[in-house]
């Protein structure tokens, strides 16, 4: 069988054993959030004195050549760093939620269309107002489809915690599961603590390294038409469509047909993707940003296309990507 070649981009920073404390500060009072559901009221934390996390960020490239269905070997590029360090690994998380979700619709185990229960405990995660303000008050169910798209596209902690009851019965077998496929995969320095990644107690219970997270990132390779379909989709909620943020290096990498999932732990700002140019298959992580996630990332996949003068996806891909002070944003082509 011909060999196909994929790349691999990661960014590291510190966590578990090797997480820093930075000095405690004090943090102006915030209005409570308000109440998105009659079970729930997210209500900010009280000023206080509290610790802040910190984890510098190294970046990794990899090759990875994908000889059989799920047999693919890492080719680690000399522009890496600090591809063994401890990180966090947050709503990076939910990719292997998803892909265990992807095993079990494969299976037969369950349909796109099947109509799952949503506990009312789940809307009431910490830090997850923004998961459950799009759940209308009274859904109970919700299908497996609609939940997926929520959970790669928004980032919905609520729904990863209902897929995994539709997999597992429960959150804590469902997690089992997680680092059962983890350690299949030699991913021997990662522990998943729940479907979701909020970080819980003192931060450091889950964590991973950047050539863990590479070598997962080759495996879920195999569900890429999956992951492809669910990140794209629109958002919806019982069938009706649910606005959501305009975001400018968002639309950027769905013009060019790439798969990605955003993470964010404590100032720790992470990006995973993937992305086709031609026959090659690209992947990047860029994991603890402390700045723009996206900056490193959108370089990578300019410099891919640009090399090989194709574009894959549909034609906004010949957007120019400018840089502001502010950020990434989208521009038109040049005149020229």
């Amino acid at each position: 069988m011909r060999s196909k070649a994929f790349i691999i981009v990661a960014t590291a920073g510190l966590c578990a054993a090797q997480f820093s404390e930075a000095a405690p500060h004090h943090r102006s009072k915030k209005k409570p959030i308000a109440e998105a559901t009659p079970l729930c009221h997210f209500a900010a934390e009280a000023s206080s004195k509290q610790h802040v996390w910190t984890w510098p960020s190294a970046l990794l490239f990899a090759r990875v050549v994908k000889e059989e269905p799920h047999d693919s070997k890492l080719d680690i590029l000399d522009r890496s760093a600090n591809i063994d360090a401890a990180v966090p690994i947050a709503s990076l998380a939910k990719n292997m939620t998803a892909y265990l979700v992807f095993e079990a619709l494969e299976k037969g185990d369950l349909k796109p269309d099947t109509l799952i229960p949503i506990n009312p405990a789940h809307r009431c995660l910490k830090d997850n107002a923004f998961a459950a303000a799009v759940l209308p008050r009274g859904l109970d169910h919700i299908t497996v489809a609609e939940a997926l798209t929520l959970l790669l596209r928004q980032s919905n902690n609520t729904m990863a915690l209902v897929l995994a009851d539709a997999v597992a019965g429960d959150a804590e077998k469902f997690t089992v599961l997680m680092n059962k496929m983890a350690h299949k995969w030699g991913m021997d320095k990662t522990r998943f603590q729940n479907p979701h990644g909020l970080p819980q107690g003192d931060r450091t219970g889950e964590y991973s390294t950047a050539r863990d997270l590479a070598t997962m990132g080759a495996h879920l390779l195999h569900y890429e038409d999956n992951f492809r379909t669910y990140s794209h989709e629109a958002l919806k909620v019982a069938g009706k469509q649910v606005g959501e943020k305009a975001s400018a290096p968002k639309d950027f990498l769905r013009s060019v047909g790439a798969v990605f999932k955003t993470a964010t732990i404590s100032g720790c700002h992470s990006l995973m993707t993937f992305f086709n140019v031609g026959d090659e298959k690209y992947l990047a992580l860029n994991l603890c940003s402390s700045q723009n996630r996206y900056s490193a990332v959108i370089d990578f996949v300019k410099e891919r296309l640009t090399s090989k003068q194709e574009v894959v996806g549909s034609s906004p891909a010949v957007m120019q990507v400018t840089r502001q002070t502010d950020g990434i944003r989208l521009g038109p082509p040049d005149p020229s």
